[in-house]
């Protein structure tokens, strides 16, 4: 305790003695010391592994015993041996990097201090370094969907069964991948409104097929297909056509009509029907609406009423059922 104790006797030469006792203290002063730690090296370790650090070697006189402390960014994820300066980590996992700059590089310093306060540091880094792990998982059944046409469609968010390795990233593929979008982070997919009048998908049926695929941070994927089917739905649309002029020909002559011209908008596509008195005498191109007549003679009439007026109507019809009609008379001219 730095206390001296001691006791002097004085004898005589008769040995006659006296004794005193008194003590002496060796009082504390503070001695500056230039002491050091030998650099410690950055190191990587492979995560899943612990990380244990090398004792560090003091130069310069350090002034009685030496005691060791953690500081660096990260100083809360070690812990340290304060007498041998010793630092320890737990296993880290490289996907869920738990150091400030989340980017699996732990900086710490360690700080040596002696009795008489000098002190030093010495700071590094420990690199946890990523190991591609096997993992098994999968994606929970997707239901196939169906969807009235001209709405948009938003799929559920996947769910995972098993442990994948750190996040996951979801990429689309399948026969009509190029007609949906995918949030890349939640797996999530969706597709713009389709016309069911005029399908995109690859077989044209409106039945779209796609496929998502979920990959971990090591590289473990797992797939899902389904498909989403849009429906048709009864568009109420107004529609016409543009009026026919009634026309003559020459007796003997074929009649062709105009081709048609709609106004308004047509849902999916069109198909024309013959109507009127005198339907049965003319045809008609169902896609086109051009209707036709065979000549006919003035002094035999075949119209309805015999005086040489065919009356004809046509019908066009879309997809949905909207429908406009026009009438019209071919007058058959007498030739001499």
């Amino acid at each position: 305790n730095n206390v001296y104790a001691l006791t002097i006797t004085a004898t005589d030469a008769d040995t006659n003695s006296a004794t005193q006792s008194w003590a002496v203290t060796v009082a504390d002063v503070v001695e500056i010391s230039a002491i050091s730690i030998v650099a410690i090296a950055d190191t990587t370790v492979d995560e899943n592994t612990a990380y244990t650090g090398v004792t560090p070697v003091i130069t310069g006189t350090a002034i009685g015993t030496v005691t060791y402390s953690l500081g660096g960014t990260d100083a809360g994820l070690f812990t340290i041996d304060a007498t041998t300066g010793v630092v320890s980590m737990v296993a880290r996992d490289f996907e869920s990097a738990a150091d400030a700059g989340a980017n699996n590089i732990y900086d710490l310093s360690i700080t040596v201090t002696d009795s008489d306060g000098n002190n030093a540091t010495e700071a590094w880094a420990v690199t946890v370094a990523d190991v591609a792990e096997t993992a098994s998982f999968s994606i929970d059944a997707i239901a196939n969907a169906s969807i009235d046409e001209n709405s948009v469609y938003t799929s559920v968010t996947p769910a995972i069964t098993g442990a994948p390795i750190g996040g996951l990233t979801y990429t689309i593929s399948g026969t009509d991948a190029a007609d949906f979008t995918i949030d890349a982070a939640t797996g999530v997919v969706s597709m713009v409104a389709r016309n069911f009048e005029t399908p995109v998908d690859a077989d044209t049926n409106n039945v779209y097929a796609l496929t998502i695929t979920a990959t971990d941070a090591d590289t473990n994927s797992a797939e899902r297909s389904w498909t989403v089917t849009v429906a048709d739905v009864v568009e109420i649309s107004a529609i016409s056509i543009v009026a026919i002029v009634d026309t003559t020909v020459d007796e003997n002559a074929a009649y062709t009509g105009v081709t048609p011209v709609i106004t308004g908008t047509v849902i999916g596509t069109v198909t024309y029907s013959l109507g009127g008195t005198d339907a049965g005498l003319f045809t008609i191109n169902e896609t086109t609406g051009v209707v036709s007549m065979e000549g006919r003679d003035f002094e035999a009439p075949v119209d309805a009423d015999t005086n040489n007026i065919y009356d004809l109507s046509i019908t066009v019809t879309d997809s949905d059922g909207n429908n406009a009609t026009e009438a019209w008379a071919v007058t058959v001219a007498d030739v001499n």
